[in-house]
């Protein structure tokens, strides 16, 4: 408990900022547990498939490269659709000079002329 007395004297600190901080802080380290965790099964997936071709299970092996592969087809594309949301805002935001409202941000959608954008662009949560 002195801890957090001597971290929030010293940064100046709301009880309520301190708390919004550490929240943060733990979401970000259960973030990287579970990235963690994603690359330890990955690795070890990579390892079966390696010892499938060696022992001469090249079936095998291929499933796994092929479903490595949509994987990472299936992260990109999600990158990307954030990736063009975001650029959608941003372009919208530039027009308008502030923020936008949900409602807004729907009426913009609607009104983008390119309609394979229009369905990239991810609905507000």
């Amino acid at each position: 408990m002195t801890m957090l007395k001597r971290s929030r004297v010293s940064s100046q600190e709301t009880p309520q900022e301190e708390v919004h901080r550490l929240r943060a802080e733990n979401r970000m380290l259960a973030q990287a547990n579970v990235e963690a965790q994603a690359a330890v099964a990955e690795a070890r997936a990579a390892e079966r498939a390696m010892l499938d071709q060696l022992e001469g299970r090249i079936p095998e092996a291929t499933y796994w490269l092929q479903m490595k592969v949509l994987r990472q087809r299936r992260a990109l594309d999600a990158r990307q659709r954030k990736a063009e949301s975001r650029a959608f805002v941003l372009r919208t935001l530039e027009k308008l000079g502030r923020g936008l409202t949900r409602e807004e941000y729907l009426e913009a959608r609607a009104a983008e002329p390119s309609e394979r954008l229009r369905e990239r662009i991810e609905d507000p949560a």
